[in-house]
């Protein structure tokens, strides 16, 4: 039982991790945060700007798909994983 509880914990683990980047990456390809001038000061403007994007980045964080199943995935494999390791 030891071996499956670790096999199982270790596919969690790679399999929330995954969903977390693919979620993630899915999030980055909708709203690209601009990149400021380099030859100019940053005015207020510019970081409220940002601040706005970031805002929308998060508020479509709550939308994700595929990458969230992999996620909640991973977190079944890890929890089944860590009680087959407390039986043996």
């Amino acid at each position: 039982m030891n071996i499956i509880g670790w096999i199982l914990v270790a596919i969690g683990v790679i399999a929330f991790l995954s969903g977390l980047v693919m979620a993630f990456l899915e999030q980055l390809k909708k709203y690209q945060i601009s990149d400021l001038p380099k030859n100019r000061a940053i005015e207020l403007k510019d970081v409220a700007e940002t601040l706005k994007q970031i805002t929308e980045l998060l508020k479509a964080f709550k939308d994700l798909s595929a990458g969230i199943q992999w996620a909640f995935l991973g977190l079944a494999c890890i929890g089944v994983g860590a009680y087959l390791l407390q039986l043996g």
